[in-house]
């Protein structure tokens, strides 16, 4: 017999099957495979989806089962730390490195982009420039920053900023002095 699925309820727009019909034989049974898609405005706590299977055949044939789903709030979030120090001294044509852990604090995957602000920002390269993180994730990445020929010696601002989207997760602040090489 072949069975239509159908999820009901307040919840059943969270449902997306794979399938949306099953074939099962005499005495069989069958998985059935789902998606689980719970919006960002769900409220927290318990919510209950009732997946039905009904005979095209006989529309008194049919069983349901309700799935339990816990809905958390959605934590985002990261810790940006700088493991070199955070004051390099650069000659103009040479370049240094600043080393950084991202740690993620959401409770989910989150995607995370490296990119840069303050005076130095268009001498820096990141050895990442986005990163997926699981919950409790971290990566290890290295800045370099190579200071253009002719740079005038003062003090630079360099910025790391962990971004998701448009918004700023972690940010180091950083100086480069930019001064020629003494002799």
């Amino acid at each position: 017999d072949t069975f239509d699925l159908e999820s009901r309820g307040a919840e059943s727009e969270w449902v997306t099957f794979y399938d949306n019909e099953i074939f099962i034989g005499a005495g069989g049974e069958e998985t059935v495979g789902c998606l689980i898609n719970v919006p960002e405005d769900a409220d927290d706590g318990n919510a209950y989806i009732e997946i039905w299977a009904t005979s095209r055949n006989d529309q008194d044939k049919y069983d349901d089962k309700a799935i339990k789903v816990i809905v958390e709030e959605l934590e985002t979030g990261a810790t940006l730390t700088r493991t070199s120090v955070g004051l390099k001294t650069i000659a103009p044509g040479l370049s240094d490195v600043f080393e950084y852990t991202l740690l993620s604090d959401g409770n989910s995957n989150q995607e995370f982009d490296i990119t840069f602000g303050g005076d130095a920002a268009g001498w820096a390269t990141s050895s990442i420039t986005e990163v997926e993180l699981g919950p409790g994730d971290g990566t290890e990445f290295v800045v370099t920053v190579v200071i253009p020929e002719g740079t005038a010696e003062a003090t630079y601002r360099l910025e790391v900023l962990v971004m998701s989207g448009e918004e700023e997760f972690a940010k180091s602040v950083n100086n480069v002095v930019v001064q020629e090489a003494f002799e």
